[in-house]
């Protein structure tokens, strides 16, 4: 998924490659095409325990969390977050999720 978080006056952006469970094989550097009708994610950020704190939807492979969402759920001044991501298929269907951790840029 390669999650990259940036943080800005607004918050703190993610971004990641988004991946598809079928014909996502090409490697040619070319964004791989969908084979679900819409692009929906489901992002969990949790904290350092792993527990979630806050639970969003993203209709592309990036979102803001925003900065008072931020200070509300994990404090101020975090170098990291920690997150899990899952794809949202047809008919509501959560793919696998990818947890893991970003540092903040």
């Amino acid at each position: 998924v390669h999650v990259k978080a940036r943080r800005t006056q607004a918050g703190v952006v993610l971004g990641w490659i988004r991946r598809d469970r079928l014909n996502a094989d090409g490697w040619d550097g070319a964004e791989i095409a969908l084979s679900e009708s819409a692009e929906r994610y489901r992002i969990r950020i949790l904290d350092a325990a792993g527990r979630e704190v806050r639970r969003l939807e993203s209709a592309e492979p990036r979102l803001l969390y925003p900065t008072g969402a931020q200070a509300e759920d994990l404090g101020t001044g975090i170098s990291s977050i920690h997150l899990a991501i899952a794809q949202i298929g047809d008919g509501g269907l959560v793919g696998e999720e990818r947890r893991l951790s970003a540092q903040i840029g």
